[in-house]
């Protein structure tokens, strides 16, 4: 019997279809040999299915506070640009009117990581907010820069937990792919047995979901040989006396090239 995996690793969507089309085609089969495999199959993948969900949740809220994050990096991004326009009223420079408060341009400023944004930019505002001179506008608008660069820091600090939860769930459900794998080929091998001893049709009339789903899936595509490299489109290569052959196009056999007018410029 082939020991090869029925899904790849780390395919966890395929593995819940494989579980769910043996299942159900299991309630229409009474049979006291296999019946125990079926249980312990079935058992292991309500866990592995449940896991599966707690993955795709915490993706989810993964996923969200990482918008989150973007727009508020989105929004210091544009409280710096704004800042900057009020320093230049107020006579600073228009190269880079943030280099009087030994910080980089906006454009600079983009560039960075969003830990390094937020550093960066609630130092500005603090900077400017404490320098003589400048407009109470402008004073203003570094305030505001700073409150953007704090939504900015608490979003980032949002996403730590998220990121230990979504990295724990994976590793969690991943750890189940082994003893799946184990039971799947437990029932597979008893329904063999089973047929061996009588039980005509027995592994077609459970299995055969299994095949079908895959014919579904991909059909008219051959499954290849486990261990197998990937195809290619790539083609064949050229046989060294077909290349010995090769030859330039003559002056007879190449395309007669029409003279085009020359166009002139006024």
């Amino acid at each position: 019997m082939s020991r090869k995996r029925i899904t790849k690793q780390g395919s966890p969507g395929p593995r819940v279809e494989v579980a769910n089309a043996l299942l159900s085609a299991a309630k229409t089969i009474d049979h006291p040999a296999i019946a125990p495999k079926l249980a312990a199959l079935a058992e292991v993948n309500q866990k592995y299915v449940a896991l599966h969900a707690r993955v795709g949740s915490a993706e989810r809220s993964l996923s969200e506070q990482r918008g989150v994050a973007t727009e508020a990096a989105q929004e210091v991004n544009a409280a710096t640009q704004k800042l900057s326009g009020f320093l230049i009223t107020d006579g600073f420079s228009y190269r880079n009117p943030l280099d009087a408060f030994d910080c980089d341009s906006p454009a600079n400023l983009r560039k960075l990581g969003r830990e390094s944004l937020a550093d960066k930019t609630e130092r500005l505002s603090k900077m400017v907010q404490a320098r003589d001179g400048v407009s109470p506008a402008t004073v203003e608008a570094a305030r505001k820069l700073g409150d953007a660069a704090e939504k900015l820091r608490q979003s980032l600090a949002a996403l730590k937990p998220l990121e230990a939860q979504h990295t724990s769930a994976i590793f969690e459900r991943d750890a189940l792919e082994a003893p799946w794998e184990a039971q799947y080929r437990a029932l597979e091998l008893a329904t063999q047995v089973a047929e061996a001893e009588g039980a005509q049709g027995l592994h077609e009339r459970l299995f055969g979901a299994v095949k079908s789903r895959r014919a579904r899936r991909s059909p008219g595509t051959p499954t290849p040989p486990h261990g197998a490299p990937p195809s290619s489109s790539a083609p064949a290569p050229v046989p060294a006396h077909a290349a010995e052959t090769a030859h330039a196009p003559t002056q007879a056999e190449a395309p007669a090239v029409t003279p085009q007018p020359s166009s002139t410029h006024p």
